[in-house]
């Protein structure tokens, strides 16, 4: 199923299922982030709201950063699918002499930097498995 439109939604939505998980993970690392600037007295004091602020809006930010190219290569797959459009037309031409790799790599590495948690102590040899290719196309 291709998803026939893309935009950036003004608020995020957990029903997107990969966009909600890496919205997670960055979540989850902005807020170890901010952790870092407290020692443990002051953190059970509070958190300013504006420390807080500052957290979430490097949170928005870097969420759009990530976002917009995916949208993007999204946006052109759908386009391709439906042989619409002047994008989809100079795709297609160069189609026959791509090779796999040339068509493939472009579009995965959107995909390959997606946002994981920092500093996970459970990485197994699964998860560095998958890391390998995504290294070698950065």
């Amino acid at each position: 199923m291709a998803v026939l439109e893309e935009g950036m939604a003004g608020n995020w939505d957990a029903e997107r299922a990969s966009q909600a998980m890496e919205s997670a993970a960055c979540f989850v690392n902005q807020l170890r982030e901010l952790e870092k600037q407290f020692t443990t007295p002051t953190i059970e004091a509070g958190i300013s709201l504006e420390n807080v602020r500052t957290c979430l809006k490097k949170y928005t930010n870097k969420r759009k950063t990530r976002t917009r190219p995916i949208l993007k290569t999204a946006n052109m797959a759908c386009q391709c699918l439906l042989k619409t459009g002047p994008t989809s037309k100079g795709h297609v031409t160069k189609l026959p002499s791509m090779t796999g790799e040339e068509f493939i790599c472009p579009k995965s590495l959107d995909l390959c930097l997606a946002e994981k948690l920092e500093n996970w102590p459970w990485d197994s040899d699964r998860v560095k498995f998958y890391e390998k290719p995504v290294d070698r196309m950065n």
